[in-house]
């Protein structure tokens, strides 16, 4: 089992998740993220990231939901009484949202779907080659026209280069998501709903 896989089972990940990702990168990709570059590990060993949007401290994205929550209030209950009602606010009654609804709220994920953690490393999710790609000094593998269509088919591709590991594949100025070389072919990860 990769070193790296290995470390980051079982630890804090509240404290850990951002450290163990740019280490990930930092080996696979020779890439280091920017600083408000946040991860966070939810769900099936995938990991979303984000920025942090406004000014203050606190948990920004949390009241950015409840403002949109008391959004009706503000601007003529423009959102409809049922999607009101359903926020815990009853136009009829004249009543505010429900305060325990602000601590109910259960979010699904933060950010963008970035990557998720393999045995043997990183792999990156098309919006995360987007986002590691322009500053990787390693791992990139670029390709012509005729493989780029192949690839965004979901067909894996041959290389001429012996490529081991995960790599961004790249066309133009276009970052075509992450696949896995073994030495002569590199198996293609895009998922089936973006394939065309």
């Amino acid at each position: 089992m990769n070193k790296l896989r290995e470390d980051f089972r079982g630890v804090n990940q509240k404290v850990t998740t951002r450290k163990k990702v740019v280490e990930f990168l930092s080996e696979q990709f020779g890439y280091i993220p920017e600083e408000d570059l946040k991860f966070k590990e939810m769900g099936k060993k995938k990991i979303y990231s984000y920025k942090m949007c406004g000014l203050g401290g606190g948990d920004v994205i949390k009241d950015e939901i409840y403002e949109f929550i008391n959004i009706d209030s503000d601007y003529g209950n423009d959102i409809s009484p049922s999607a009101s009602k359903s926020l815990g606010h009853d136009p009829a009654l004249k009543q505010k949202p429900n305060q325990n609804l602000q601590m109910n709220l259960r979010i699904q994920h933060y950010g963008t779907y970035f990557a998720r953690i393999e045995r043997d490393g990183l792999r990156l999710s098309i919006e995360g080659s987007y986002i590691v790609g322009p500053g990787a000094g390693k791992g990139i593998i670029e390709i012509d026209e005729h493989s780029a269509e192949l690839w965004m088919k979901g067909e894996d591709i041959t290389s001429e280069a012996e490529v081991t590991g995960y790599v961004i594949i790249k066309h133009g100025g276009y970052y075509l998501g992450c696949g896995k070389g073994n030495g002569n072919v590199i198996r293609n990860f895009i998922p089936k709903g973006r394939r065309i």
